[in-house]
């Protein structure tokens, strides 16, 4: 049930309509990594997305893509004959409308018979490299990569130094699986024209596709340096700029990548992906909608938003993502795998379970869903079968510290201390800064005896989560038994100040919501001004509740006070990133300031958080008119009409 909402005009002929928090947004907040909280609340599923896997700018869907580049150039430069061949002008002039027929067959995307022109031409003079090229081109866009690799080498042979044509021949060669060939050939396809930014960028895909991110970084920088308006190159350099862990700076250059080439779906995936992996999780929402905007059978872009709106706590929107996902491209590993995610969220154990088994059917190698198979099982009581797949997933992924933390467990569950600790040790060593798992290895510790590290454990992970009341009290309990009666007491101390401070936050939420409970009256019956106070009065209560933020925006805005309903709104933001309500108030406030590209910004945000939010859709209609694409605005305007909303019932 949606709460009260206000219509605020944005000027005298279009509104921009406010909206207060759903109800339901008090349950919002940050999720963490999943826990059944059923029979066995120790164990730990594993919370991978799967498949971040980043698109390359899409150069091996079809060789062509930078070939049809260098094919302009190609026609642009009037290829003559090699010189010191002799040949009759009318031999010549045949050749010449045959090489030209087969360009325009080549630009018109008609293959076969650009292949056929070119064969015509070469029929008659077969030493013309600049053709041999271009049927290799020819042929390698209709798939024939033996035919491309021929065309390509007898064009090298004839002309050692063309550098474009060994270039072509690298690509033909990954193409056909002959990784070596092809860095041979693209190294000395740069070497003999360091200037040539297509040989460079070609170099950065395949050693990309190798795996040297290293390098391939290298050549797509220079490939930027010299083509900087080619949005593959700052695509694929944001890619392997990823893979070595620069997530700031390949953002960067994804969103260059956009400014260069807006509806480009990969660049939108890959910015998500980046966004996703810093859990910002409602700009990776909006870059995934937009991929799937521009690309409706786009499967990754679908199973990555079910999976965002997952990880933030958005299960049900998940759910209708990742079930659609499902349905849609049945042999996807990742949709299966994300949607048993969701149905764990829901304790839909035996669902769970069997999406997990589907994912492993499509890939037996996948170390993540037999951990997750494994929580799912032992939550129903099946602890052998649990321990096979957690055996299994460490097995195959022997730094997968979720595996080692739920063998660990267990092995303690059977009170098989020795085993236990090994497992729980090697959980800490591949992930460190889990308090959790510091936690698990003390109480193992303690039960084989060791109180000494046991303690040492304990206060390790109360120095990751210090308001852990459960850790606190566990180390209290080792420091009495080893005779540490002051720092016990110490410890003790702390614990009540944790319990204390809970019980003030508890109270003080109490008491924020009664005074929201008081503004929403208010509203309902015109008083604004007093709505103020109630609104004001929660929020000097309870600072950080983001509804009384958002409440009391939508009644400063409705009394004028646009650059106060615009620091509320924003704080609302700043606390709970996945409040839709908020991010449509924040883009009326930007929309009335006449800030129309960061209110569109908010808006797009909303509906990535809360895709029914059908004020936000009537809104960014209302932005997109003003900027004069209407196309957009009529759909926005559509899928509001759908979702039953009228602007005039909203005032």
């Amino acid at each position: 049930m949606r709460g009260v909402r206000a219509a605020e005009a944005v000027n005298q002929s279009s509104a921009v309509i406010l909206s207060a928090a759903k109800d339901r947004c008090s349950c919002f907040g940050w999720q963490n990594l999943v826990e059944l909280r059923r029979s066995f609340p120790a164990l730990r599923m594993t919370d991978s997305r799967f498949f971040h896997t980043f698109s390359i700018g899409g150069q091996f869907c079809g060789i062509c893509l930078v070939l049809f580049m260098a094919l302009c150039a190609w026609s642009a430069a009037a290829q003559k004959l090699p010189s010191g061949t002799l040949m009759e002008p009318q031999a010549a002039e045949e050749i010449s409308q045959h090489e030209r027929r087969g360009d325009d067959f080549l630009r018109a995307r008609r293959f076969d018979q650009a292949i056929a022109e070119y064969q015509r031409a070469l029929a008659d003079s077969p030493s013309i490299p600049s053709i041999h090229e271009k049927l290799g081109v020819a042929m390698a866009a209709s798939g024939d990569m033996t035919g491309a690799v021929h065309e390509f080498g007898e064009a090298v042979r004839l002309d050692p130094k063309n550098a474009r044509a060994r270039s072509d021949l690298g690509m033909a060669f990954e193409r056909r699986g002959n990784r070596t060939a092809a860095l041979e050939a693209l190294h000395l396809a740069v070497g003999l024209d360091p200037a040539d930014g297509v040989a460079h960028y070609r170099l950065g895909v395949v050693l990309s596709a190798g795996g040297d991110a290293e390098r391939a970084s290298e050549e797509f920088r220079k490939a930027v340096e010299l083509l900087p308006d080619y949005p593959a190159a700052h695509n694929d350099l944001g890619v392997s700029l990823m893979a070595l862990g620069k997530a700031d700076e390949a953002a960067a250059q994804f969103r260059q990548a956009l400014k260069l080439q807006p509806e480009y779906p990969e660049a939108h995936f890959n910015l998500g992906l980046a966004s996703a992996n810093q859990k910002e999780f409602v700009p990776a929402a909006v870059e995934f909608r937009e991929a799937l905007r521009l690309r409706p059978s786009y499967a990754d872009a679908r199973i990555q938003l079910g999976a965002t709106l997952l990880d933030a706590g958005r299960v049900d929107e998940a759910m209708a993502e990742l079930k659609a996902a499902a349905a849609d491209f049945p042999d996807k590993a990742g949709a299966h795998y994300n949607l048993g995610r969701a149905y764990a969220r829901r304790s839909a154990l035996r669902e769970a379970e069997q999406e997990f088994q589907k994912a492993l059917s499509l890939l037996p190698g996948f170390p993540d869903a037999y951990n997750n198979l494994g929580v799912v099982e032992a939550d129903q009581g099946r602890l052998d079968d649990a321990t096979k797949d957690f055996e299994r997933a460490a097995k195959l992924d022997a730094r997968n510290a979720d595996a080692h933390y739920n063998l660990g467990m267990m092995y303690l569950m059977r009170s098989q201390e020795k085993p236990a600790v090994a497992e729980l040790r090697k959980a800490v060593e591949f992930e460190p800064k889990n308090p959790r798992f510091h936690s698990r290895l003390g109480m193992a510790l303690s039960q084989a005896g060791d109180t000494e590290n046991a303690i040492l454990e304990l206060r390790a992970a109360l120095e990751l989560n210090p308001q852990d009341s459960a850790g606190r009290y566990n180390l209290a309990r080792l420091l009495l038994k080893k005779g540490d009666q002051q720092a016990a007491a110490s410890e003790f101390a702390k614990l009540a100040q944790i319990k204390s401070a809970a019980d003030s936050k508890e109270a003080a939420s109490t008491k924020a919501m009664e005074a929201i409970s008081g503004g929403l009256r208010a509203w309902a019956e015109g008083r604004t001004h007093e709505a103020i106070q109630a609104f004001t009065q929660a929020v000097q209560i309870d600072p950080n509740s983001p509804q009384a933020r958002n409440y009391l925006g939508v009644a400063l805005a409705k009394a004028g006070e646009t650059e106060g309903a615009k620091a509320q709104f924003e704080k609302a933001i700043a606390l709970q990133p996945l409040n839709a309500e908020a991010h449509n108030n924040a883009g009326g406030m930007l929309a009335r300031q006449g800030n129309i590209e960061a209110a569109i910004d908010q808006l797009e945000k909303a509906l990535a958080v809360d895709a029914d939010l059908a004020q936000a859709h009537y809104n960014l209609g209302v932005l997109l008119q003003k900027k004069g694409d209407l196309k957009r605005a009529g759909e926005e305007f559509r899928k509001a009409a759908e979702l039953g909303y009228s602007p005039q019932a909203a005032r």
